[in-house]
């Protein structure tokens, strides 16, 4: 995708933690990520 003439990557999906420690995430989750490509 081209937003104002930079590319842009979106992504999202779903992830489990398998193990954590004391007080960390647990169970499902989502994670989402957004990556800009600044061009020279």
């Amino acid at each position: 995708m081209v937003f104002d003439g930079v590319p842009i990557q979106f992504s999202a999906g779903p992830i489990y933690y398998v193990s954590n420690t004391p007080g960390g995430p647990f169970g499902w989750g989502g994670r989402a990520t957004v990556t800009l490509v600044v061009l020279k």
